[in-house]
C-alpha cells in the first residue's frame, strides 16, 4: 500500500504522540514506585479495611457458625412439624 508524504509523516505524529503518552504513564509509574514505602502502606491500609473480618482470611463462617445456623434450622422444621402432626391428630 503506498502512502503519500503527508500520510507517513501524520502516521509519525500520531505514533510519537503515543509513544510520548506511554512515556508519560511510565514516569508517573516511577514516581509512584519512588514514594514505594508509602505506597505500600496505603495499599495494605485499603486492604485491610475493605475486609469485613481480617481475621478469617476469606472464610464466610467459620465450623461454629455453621454448626449453629443448621441446628436453628432444624430446630424451626422440627417445631413446625410437631405444630403439625398435633394440629392433624385433633
Amino acid at each position: 500500500m503506498y502512502f503519500s508524504k503527508y500520510e507517513r509523516n501524520l502516521n509519525e505524529v500520531k505514533l510519537l504522540e503515543k509513544v510520548k503518552e506511554r512515556n508519560a504513564v511510565i514516569h508517573q509509574v516511577n514516581a509512584i514506585a519512588d514514594n514505594g514505602d508509602c505506597l505500600e502502606r496505603n495499599v495494605r491500609d485499603i486492604e485491610i479495611s475493605t475486609r469485613r473480618n481480617p481475621g478469617k482470611e476469606g472464610k464466610l463462617m467459620s465450623d461454629f457458625e455453621m454448626l449453629f445456623l443448621v441446628l436453628m434450622i432444624l430446630s424451626i422444621v422440627v417445631t413446625i412439624l410437631i405444630a403439625y402432626i398435633n394440629h392433624t391428630k385433633k
